[in-house]
Formats: structure tokens, sequence, C-alpha cells
């Protein structure tokens, strides 16, 4: 982890800063959106392999139901034709989705709840299930296509304490959750579930000096470590300055893990067009008369 985090410390460090200079000098929410849902978009794309592709646009289904409008959708452009394309928008068949991330400058209720609305539409639409044969160990398995992926993304948020913000995603009282909700000055959300309970946890790494190591992981409000400044967050132990920069490499191994292990079949698109017989017709069409 220590190499990685060499490796990715001024990637991450200068993503903070395009934030933050969003943040400080766009004044228009929507503007900020824009921009900071391109900061995140850029660095993806080089971060993820080439056969992962990220758009931006609505997911449909093969009935013509879509989705919100999504901020990024990572999508298979390998072996599926891109059905409708427009300059600003995309329409992706669900099923080519691997990710959804919905990006936020800032996190707030009205936007946890809005994302879960958006959650809520897209698992409304048909999902056409393939079963895909794979390679494993010697062995082939077999494994059902499922619906994308579905983060939310935000920089920072409106929320001074840990107990706060997990009390907002709790209050979500349908039984699906997202996948993951990240924030990158705060921490990582995801839905644990084990044999006896499912809860919500809020992962936070903070920042630990060789000398941290030994104590609680919790240190006094600190702006500057080691030449970084680091953000500062609460909980009912006290407040610690959060290590964003380790915390963004757990994100991308997770969504990394999330993209590259999920199946996309390509068998659907014959739901998607009003063909009675897909197969290849074997007749010959003559251009030319011959009796000519």
């Amino acid at each position: 982890m220590d190499f990685l985090r060499e490796l990715y410390q001024y990637n991450t460090i200068e993503i903070k800063t395009k934030y933050e200079k969003v943040k400080r000098l766009i004044e228009h929410n929507g503007e900020k959106g824009t921009e900071n849902e391109r900061i995140l978009s850029y660095f993806l794309r080089g971060f993820l392999p080439k056969n992962y592709t990220i758009g931006r646009g609505f997911l449909i289904d093969k009935n013509g139901n879509q989705s919100n409008q999504c901020d990024l959708v990572i999508y298979d452009n390998q072996y599926n034709p891109n059905i409708m394309t427009f300059e600003s928008n995309c329409y992706f068949p669900i099923e080519s989705v691997y990710c959804v991330i919905e990006v936020k400058t800032t996190l707030r209720l009205q936007d946890i709840k809005k994302s879960f609305e958006d959650l809520q539409k897209i698992r409304k639409l048909h999902f056409v299930e393939e079963m895909l044969a794979f390679p494993k160990n010697d062995d082939i398995m077999w494994s059902k296509t499922e619906y994308p992926h579905y983060i939310l993304f935000a920089y920072d948020t409106d929320y001074k304490t840990s107990e706060a913000l997990l009390k907002s995603f709790e209050n979500l009282k349908d039984g699906t959750f997202f996948d993951m909700a990240f924030i990158l000055n705060v921490g990582l959300i995801r839905k644990i579930t084990s044999e006896n309970k499912t809860a919500i946890n809020l992962k936070i790494p903070p920042v630990l000096t060789p000398d941290d190591r030994t104590k609680l992981p919790y240190l006094d409000p600190s702006t500057t470590i080691e030449g970084i400044s680091y953000p500062v967050f609460s909980n009912r132990l006290g407040k610690f300055s959060v290590d964003y920069i380790r915390n963004f490499l757990i994100f991308l191994y997770l969504l990394n893990d999330y993209v590259t292990n999920k199946k996309i079949g390509t068998n659907y698109l014959f739901h998607y067009f009003p063909i009675e017989d897909p197969t290849i017709n074997d007749e010959i069409i003559v251009g030319i008369d011959e009796k000519q």
C-alpha cells in the first residue's frame, strides 16, 4: 500500500486541488457539477482497462423505458454496438453497462435521496438475463448477468459527524442500497451483510504517522502532516484527520473489482431490434436480372 500510496499521491492531490479550485471559483452549481464530473471522468479513463469506456446519458431497456440522466456510465464498447449516440448524451442498453457513478460536489441529504431515487428507477428497468460460461481453475463456470453496479461519489459533505452521515443512509427504507457511497474527504460507505444482520458501515481511513500506529487511530485536528493538508472529520470519539489519499486508493480498488468481475452478455441485443427471426438468411439476393 505504501508503494501505491506514493505512486498515486500526486494524482490524488491533483484531483483534490482541481475540485477545490472549481468549488472556490465557479459560482453556478450546475457548472460546478459538470466540471467535477469531468475531473473524475478524465482520471478514470486513464485508470480503467481500455475495453471499458466512460460515457454520459441514459440507461434504456428493451421496452423503451429510460433511467434518469446518469453522470458517468462505464459500459462495454468492445463487443456491443452503440444503439443511439448524440453529441452530449448516449442511450445505453442496461445490459451493456458495468457501472453507473453519480458525482456530487458536496453531499447533502437531498443528494442522497435523489441518488437513491435514480437507483430505484434503474432497478425498475427490464434486464435481459443471460447465463455465461467462463474458464476458472481448469474448469468451466457459469454466471448469470446482473444489473449494473451503482456508486455515489462525492468530493466532500456538509455532514459534520459520521453518526449524522450514517443516519441519512440508514433512513433509506427500501432494501436496495448503493454498491458504494464514497466521499473523498470522509470515507467509504457500504452495506455490510452477515448471517445475523445487515448494517450500513462507514470506513474512514485516518492519517497514521509511524508514532501513531500503536495508539488509537484518531488524531487531534491537524491541517498539515508531512507537508500534506488533510481534511478533518468527527465521530463520537473526537476529531481526526482523514487520509484521503489512501481513501481514494480504496475506492479505485473496489471500482476496478466491480467492473472487471462483472460479466456482460451479447445476446440481449436480439430483444432490442424488431426482427422476428434474428438468424442470418441463407438466401442470395441477386441485384441484376439474370435473363438480361
